[in-house]
């Protein structure tokens, strides 16, 4: 890490008696030594100087860095204006060379930090908290919706931005942000990277750096001044600043993995909703209205993720805004890594998924999982973690459709729910786990029947048809099924008892261990009816009329 001469003066403040630092002075120190008139002056090099009358003012480099010990070199100032220099007094010179060493030992230390955090992918967190022990400065570091992603753990008194950002800042500070001096969206359409100044929001001096992801604005990390407010920041103090935002943006180039956004009320809204925050929908009333979206639904939900685990996060954004091209009334938003759309239906006859998304999602190799409806923003939450559920523990490979519909796929997601709670097996009939008894010694295989039986409604025509049976040997056996169980599916109550222990053991089959079923053995799974057609999947019609009647 180099330093400045800066840095080295607030190293020595105590013992300075005079200092001339160019405007041009840049932390390009790596080392120091005492200064030898036979040898070259280096540029990263600052030199201590005991007897000046040696130098060769003349000869000595633009912006190099001397260290006067004692007593003010009596050379005339034009000849001293080019180069860098502190006199330092009170001291010896060995307490002088050795703290300067430690000086440089101190900062090399910091840099061997901040490369240990980058490399062990730590949060931005862990970098703001060594940053401010550093720079001696609170730091904040946010996203283009005004969220904070870290924060220093201090009190800046009198401050009311730090006390926003202390409480999370975002949508419910949209006015407070309308009145900032440091908005980021406006300083990257400026092209201004860096701003400095006093700001009468904050009510103190505040400098502000932006961060870049493939020339995207992704955030900003803002350094607020708590003592002596309303002077400037220190050169020492903008030096460090700057190389800790170096460290900042190296560990975004690595990871890639900051959270992007783009500045939009939307998107500070649906965040906001989506991490289950308390949203006062009559303070954002006047927002939804700027924005154009409705307080009462319907809405939806979709959630469009990669079918490949591994996607560039980079790509999300550009995604994301085709997505909003080609589907009529979605809002969007980045959201753990993926990208969750708000679908606002406006009319029965708005539809989700045009062609144009659709081939767009095909050519991107993505897949969409869409919510119910719901009327109610603060219904978001509750939407966005039903179809995590279904995209972790019920949607298979096999399943990944373009779009997924959470309709489609009730039971499963009640199933587990259900199964974190308590035992599956413990639902099935006792007449069913009667059937799949007698097939583990008759080898009819009737359970396979039955089910399929069962899926279609109690029809022989179309289960006869799924299992390539003629119709005379299915009655023949279901006959048999009846005998051996004693059941009338002609009883509707009867009927969806069964269904579901159907539902049950198909889910048991497919979700849960071999140890955690003694109900079919392993070898009597859905495996051994191999060489026969698979059945027909759950019709939606029984789905429904199950859960009408369960509720």
């Amino acid at each position: 890490m180099k330093i400045s001469i800066d840095i080295v003066e607030r190293s020595f403040r105590d013992h300075v008696v005079k200092r001339h630092i160019l405007d041009q002075s840049q932390a390009s120190l790596s080392k120091c030594g005492f200064y030898d008139p036979l040898e070259t002056v280096e540029q990263d090099t600052i030199y201590l100087c005991k007897d000046w009358e040696q130098l060769a003012t003349e000869q000595l480099p633009f912006n190099s860095c001397f260290i006067f010990v004692d007593r003010t070199p009596s050379l005339a100032p034009e000849k001293m204006e080019h180069i860098n220099y502190l006199v330092i007094a009170g001291i010896p010179v060995y307490k002088l060379f050795n703290q300067l060493l430690e000086t440089f030992y101190k900062y090399e230390q910091y840099d061997k930090r901040f490369t240990a955090l980058i490399q062990q992918k730590r949060p931005y967190q862990d970098l703001i908290d060594l940053g401010t022990e550093m720079v001696e400065m609170p730091l904040c570091m946010i996203n283009l919706n005004y969220q904070t992603i870290a924060l220093s753990d201090v009190d800046v008194a009198d401050d009311s931005l730090w006390a926003a950002m202390q409480n999370g800042y975002g949508i419910g500070y949209f006015d407070f942000i309308q009145r900032c001096e440091f908005k980021t969206e406006e300083m990257s359409e400026k092209g201004i990277t860096q701003k400095c100044s006093w700001s009468d929001v904050a009510g103190n001096y505040l400098c502000v750096n932006l961060l870049y992801l493939n020339g995207r604005p992704v955030g900003s990390i803002g350094m607020h001044k708590w003592y002596e407010k309303k002077k400037p920041f220190e050169k020492a103090t903008m030096h460090l600043f700057n190389y800790l935002v170096a460290r900042v943006d190296e560990r975004i180039q690595n990871m890639h993995d900051i959270p992007e956004s783009r500045y939009a009320p939307t998107d500070m809204l649906l965040i906001e909703l989506l991490d289950g925050k308390h949203v006062n929908q009559v303070d954002i009333g006047p927002m939804l209205k700027r924005i154009g979206l409705p307080e009462i639904g319907p809405f939806h939900l979709a959630v469009f993720s990669p079918k490949q685990p591994l996607c560039r996060t980079e790509q999300l954004l550009d995604y994301m805004e085709m997505i909003e091209r080609l589907q009529p009334n979605i809002h969007c938003c980045i959201y753990n890594a993926t990208i969750v759309g708000l679908h606002v239906t406006r009319t029965k006859k708005d539809v989700f998924a045009t062609k144009g998304l659709l081939d767009f999602m095909r050519s991107i190799n993505y897949y969409c999982i869409y919510s119910l409806e719901f009327e109610d923003l603060m219904e978001t939450r509750n939407s966005y973690k039903t179809l995590e559920i279904l995209k972790r523990d019920v949607l298979t490979k096999n399943d990944l459709q373009s779009v997924c519909y959470a309709q489609d796929y009730l039971m499963e997601y009640a199933l587990t729910v259900l199964s974190k709670y308590m035992d599956i097996t413990k639902m099935v009939h006792p007449a069913l786990k009667k059937l799949i008894e007698d097939d583990k010694h008759s080898k009819c295989d009737l359970y396979n029947v039955l089910r399929t039986y069962l899926y279609n409604k109690c029809s022989l025509k179309a289960t006869s048809d799924a299992l390539f049976l003629h119709r005379n040997t299915l009655a023949s056996r279901i006959s048999n099924i009846k005998e051996i169980i004693g059941i009338n599916f002609e009883d509707e109550k009867t009927y969806k008892q069964m269904l579901f222990s159907i539902f049950c053991m198909d889910y048991c089959t497919h979700n849960l261990p071999s140890s955690s079923s003694n109900l079919v053995e392993p070898a009597e799974r859905p495996e051994r009816a191999a060489a026969a057609p698979p059945p027909p999947p759950p019709l939606s019609r029984p789905r429904e009329t199950f859960l009408h009647y369960a509720y």
